[in-house]
């Protein structure tokens, strides 16, 4: 097409992208849907998170989790594309500064946010789209950093996991039972 419409084109080949996924580790949870929540819950009271991002694929869904952990008394907040930019900003930097320790998120941040203190990546739902996945969870293992992702898994993910382990060549243990040192394995 370039050649029916410009005069001498040049071609230019940029190579893929060099994904790497060295320095985190991957883990997965087997739960229902409807147990998704608790084993969140479960999670953030047995580790200890510095700080963490948890990926929820829709907008309605990511806000009853909001509201359920503000009604705990849990220090988190929510980032995704119908709040404005203003907001967007100040959120961030509230949890750059530790003021806000979870940040619930659609794939709004799945790239370009780095965050020092990140040690952890909850897959509350898997991506839509499987090239997402190295963009979200690469959010906890940034420039040599060592960090943790951990993928919910529901009936309807078990695809959708198996795409993810087939197109990076990864196998995703499952969450071992001494979950407290996971960041030390």
């Amino acid at each position: 097409m370039s050649n029916r419409f410009l005069n001498s084109p040049e071609t230019i080949i940029v190579e893929h992208e060099n994904v790497s996924l060295e320095g985190i580790k991957q883990f997965k949870v087997i739960a229902n849907e409807e147990w998704k929540y608790d084993t969140l819950v479960d999670l953030y009271n047995l580790l200890n998170i510095s700080q963490c991002i948890i990926y929820v694929n829709y907008k309605d869904k990511l806000m009853r989790i909001y509201e359920e952990l503000i009604k705990n008394n849990y220090p988190v907040d929510y980032i995704h594309g119908e709040i404005t930019k203003d907001e967007r900003e100040s959120k961030l930097i509230d949890f750059k500064n530790g003021k806000t320790r979870l940040l619930l998120s659609t794939d709004l941040l799945a790239r370009g946010i780095d965050v020092q203190q990140l040690n952890l990546v909850i897959n509350f739902d898997l991506p839509r789209s499987k090239e997402t996945y190295i963009h979200r969870i690469g959010r906890s293992g940034r420039y040599g950093r060592k960090g943790v992702a951990i993928n919910l898994i529901g009936q309807r993910d078990q695809q959708s996991l198996s795409e993810i382990q087939e197109h990076y060549k990864i196998n995703i243990d499952e969450l071992p039972q001494n979950v407290g040192d996971i960041f030390n394995i």
